[in-house]
């Protein structure tokens, strides 16, 4: 099982211990920094034609059944695949910038060194901080807002596949449909996003009479700027 958190500029990653003396992640235009266990530092090689971060842990004990490592890493606007910074004028109200994430199908790599295929799933957290006035989502519950600093703790408590991470950051506002729905979008569009989502909660709960309980506990949505340039993207949460 592998367990990713992610705190500024460092991912902190537990694996469970097995026989082998490397660990394998992928990357895509990470500058990978240092990687440490306690307070030693791991060698490590980037295979920039497969995008691959190999890790040598050789020298980590054997005799317990889980470690994490600490991976000191950065990315930048103009080389992460999957962050994508609109400017002004592609906005609906033209008043902020907007940043979003399009991890699928393999570009979580780009964000942070991972196991970037579904069929590894993990939980995570996250902190996030922004400018004000503008809002982060997640696509993960949101435990805390510090409103000093801007800055927003998220956590992931069921294992999700890498494509699934998503993040957004602009100037947002919201309005709850009900006790765990709630719509987010831009200022200008929020009443007519409340129109067009009123009854989704009338749905869900039909859904829920034929299917079961929705597993996720909050059922949101974000309406995106009018140059989004993808189809319909459905992401979970969104806190």
């Amino acid at each position: 099982m592998l367990i990713k958190t992610s705190d500024d500029d460092k991912t902190i990653t537990h694996f469970d211990h097995n026989l082998d003396e490397k660990i394998v992640l992928d990357v895509d235009e990470l500058n990978i920094e240092k990687i440490m266990y306690q307070t030693k530092s791991l060698s490590f090689q980037i295979d920039t034609e497969h995008n691959s971060l190999t890790i040598d842990i050789e020298y980590i004990p054997k005799d317990s059944p889980c470690f994490s490592i600490l991976i000191y890493y950065s990315t930048s606007s103009d080389k992460s695949k999957a962050l994508h910074w609109m400017t002004i004028v592609q906005t609906a109200d033209r008043q902020y910038p907007f940043m979003y994430s399009q991890c699928q199908p393999i570009l979580a790599r780009s964000l942070y060194p991972c196991q970037d295929t579904p069929g590894v799933k993990s939980t995570y957290t996250a902190k996030i901080t922004c400018p004000k006035p503008l809002t982060v989502l997640m696509s993960v519950i949101q435990t805390k807002h510090d409103l000093d600093t801007n800055t927003y703790y998220f956590e992931q408590t069921i294992a999700v596949s890498s494509y699934l991470i998503a993040i957004a950051v602009g100037y947002l506002v919201s309005c709850n449909l009900s006790d765990r729905i709630r719509v987010w979008c831009e200022p200008s569009k929020l009443k007519q996003c409340k129109y067009e989502f009123e009854d989704t909660e009338r749905a869900l709960s039909t859904a829920e009479q034929l299917l079961g309980e929705y597993k996720w506990k909050r059922y949101n949505f974000l309406v995106l700027p009018p140059s989004f340039p993808y189809k319909p993207v459905l992401f979970l949460l969104l806190n």
